[in-house]
């Protein structure tokens, strides 16, 4: 099946409010990772997209077939594979919302992670796997992950910095006005995605192509 037409049909199914919680509103992206899981092992970590993400999405996304990696990791051969939260979801405060019943945010999120956020990386330092993070904020690098015994971290986010000029980013979330991590490899061990979406619905993308990374690990 093409997959581009798969997503496109996919697109137009409406799930229920009653479903799920915040994964409601991505009309796609349970069908999504569920086709991605039949392919092959699946894994989903949060990012500030996630902001809402509460019980009823964590089983949902568990029915899909993918595998949740929130502040944990899993081992799968011998790779270790683990998810760094994102502050947009531990540090927010919600309500639930009387009209629609959608819990909403009443405070804006930190780029700080709470201490306890962390204190699983050292039991995921510890993995003889070659251990691979997803962290979709790359801004978290400098924070809390260069310095440690992790092999390989995923993270995206940043968007290519939106407006490229030259090699660089106009702007990313989370590291202001011309970033660093934008996009590439970063000290043979942070690869940052420009991924696929516009981000903004008032400032295109300008000289900064969407991709997908394909990453081939090789043993040695």
């Amino acid at each position: 099946m093409n997959l581009k037409r798969y997503i496109n049909i996919k697109m137009k199914r409406e799930i229920r409010y009653e479903d799920c919680g915040h994964l409601y509103s991505s009309l796609y992206a349970l069908d999504f990772l569920k086709f991605c899981a039949g392919i092959a092992p699946t894994y989903y970590s949060l990012g500030n997209h996630e902001r809402f993400f509460d019980e009823r999405d964590r089983a949902c996304v568990q029915n899909t077939g993918a595998v949740l990696v929130d502040n944990s990791y899993v081992q799968q051969g011998e790779i270790a594979i683990g998810g760094l939260t994102s502050a947009y979801v531990s540090n927010m405060d919600h309500f639930q919302s009387k009209n629609t019943g959608m819990t909403v945010s009443i405070s804006p999120a930190s780029k700080v992670l709470a201490g306890e956020s962390l204190n699983w990386l050292k039991d995921f330092e510890k993995c003889s796997e070659f251990k691979v993070l997803l962290c979709h904020h790359p801004e978290y690098y400098d924070l809390y992950l260069k310095h440690r015994n992790i092999d390989l971290i995923l993270a995206g986010h940043a968007h290519g910095g939106q407006v490229r000029i030259g090699k660089r980013g106009l702007f990313a979330p989370g590291q202001g006005l011309f970033p660093h991590y934008v996009s590439g490899l970063y000290d043979d061990k942070l690869l940052v995605s420009r991924g696929i979406a516009n981000v903004s619905k008032y400032i295109p993308r300008i000289n900064n192509t969407r991709e997908v990374i394909y990453v081939n690990l090789i043993p040695v």
